[in-house]
């Protein structure tokens, strides 16, 4: 939300990433890799970053990539 503040006016002089895949909440991890779960954790970003586009995107892993690429 912080950076979304500081640079929404100022949106083509950043490259913007985000992670997908967790969620941390009340001092807990939990994960969730499918598609709609990412679709959420993805418009979370946009709308805290006060942007309509992310350059990257990187998958937050839970230690078991396997599963992760398979799902």
């Amino acid at each position: 939300r912080q950076i979304g503040r500081a640079i929404a006016h100022r949106r083509d002089e950043y490259v913007l990433s985000t992670k997908v895949g967790e969620t941390f909440e009340h001092g807990r991890s939990t994960f969730d890799f499918s598609a709609e779960g990412v679709r959420l954790s993805l418009e979370r970003s946009l709308r805290q970053l006060r942007t309509e586009i992310l350059d990257i995107v990187f998958v937050h892993s839970n230690g078991d990539d396997r599963k992760i690429l398979l799902t």
